[in-house]
């Protein structure tokens, strides 16, 4: 009875994929499904089952569920659970805060996914894109670690540059890459791309704290040092979606030629965001000929840039590979 309600809504929700289990909108009523399952099991499994068969079936549907639970869930007790992926506060999210309060308290908004709870308290209010058309004003997060559901990467920011050309808006706010366009506001495309290309510059750049290298590695090694660094860019970093943003490393002979370019990837296990910093156990492989290399650490945005070529600083260490 405790899912009901909640399987209830979401089965008469207009939107198919929230009708699937396979959604995370099910999340608060799965454990209560494989709780009920068990119980079934345990209590009700027909009397020609041996007992001991009925509480083995019960108990593969308890273990089935928390090993799931384990290894996928991003749940606690998930081993992908970190509760800076839900309990965190940034610069950004501040600048969020400061140009939702200036939205009109009456208009007919159009918000992006993920400022779309915070603006809810108002009679007319769209998922973007959707209401565009009825839209007085329109709230986007150009962030690149920012949720565009139900759109993708690429027609999300095809929109918004179609938003830039329409004389109908105008830049109302910006703030840190959350935007604000209302209806009748200077419509200046130029100035706003002006803003987004700086934007988007910025999220290059990082600050590195600390690392713990072998000075000596056997030739194909593999290897985990640990290396810290600060976001000190514009906007989140994350390992998943469109362009993600990996720590990756270069190995150079003595005079800076390449010996392998593109290093293992080393994922972010939650969203960074500007101001934040973050320790990991590199993945690294040492070259398979021994000699003195220079390790060069670099975060690289997938498909982009690796952010040496955007100006940033690397991280370097000098390491000999032995037989």
């Amino acid at each position: 009875m405790p899912a009901a309600p909640v399987a209830l809504l979401n089965l008469l929700a207009d939107s198919a994929w929230q009708g699937t289990v396979r959604a995370h909108y099910f999340a608060p009523a799965l454990p209560f499904v494989v709780l009920a399952a068990g119980a079934a099991i345990w209590r009700a499994a027909p009397e020609r089952l041996h007992l001991l068969r009925r509480r083995g079936m019960a108990l593969y549907v308890f273990t089935s569920a928390t090993l799931v639970g384990y290894f996928f869930s991003p749940f606690p007790p998930g081993r992908a659970f970190y509760v800076e992926n839900y309990a965190v506060w940034s610069p950004h999210h501040e600048a969020i805060k400061r140009v939702i309060a200036q939205v009109e308290p009456d208009s007919a908004l159009s918000a992006q996914s993920d400022v779309l709870p915070h603006v809810a308290n108002r009679r007319y209010l769209y998922l973007f894109p959707n209401g565009v058309e009825a839209a007085d004003e329109i709230l986007l997060d150009l962030d690149a670690s920012a949720e565009r559901a139900p759109l993708d990467y690429f027609a999300f920011f095809e929109l918004v540059e179609r938003l830039t050309e329409d004389p109908t808006f105008g830049l109302k706010a910006w703030d840190n890459g959350v935007l604000l366009l209302a209806r009748g506001a200077p419509h200046d495309p130029e100035r706003l791309r002006a803003l987004r290309r700086a934007y988007d510059e910025a999220l290059y750049r990082v600050e590195w704290l600390e690392q713990a290298t072998p000075a000596r590695v056997r030739a194909g090694e593999l290897f985990t040092p640990r290396v810290c660094f600060r976001n000190t860019g514009s906007q989140g970093w994350r390992s998943v979606d469109w362009y993600p943003i990996f720590l990756a490393y270069h190995w150079l002979a003595p005079d800076g030629t390449a010996v392998v370019w593109d290093g293992e990837r080393t994922r972010l296990p939650f969203t960074l965001y500007p101001g934040q910093a973050m320790c990991l156990e590199a993945t690294v492989i040492a070259p398979g000929t021994p000699g003195t290399y220079r390790l060069q650490f670099d975060m690289v945005r997938e498909h982009q840039y690796w952010f040496a070529q955007k100006g940033a600083r690397p991280l370097e260490v000098v390491v000999d590979v032995v037989p």
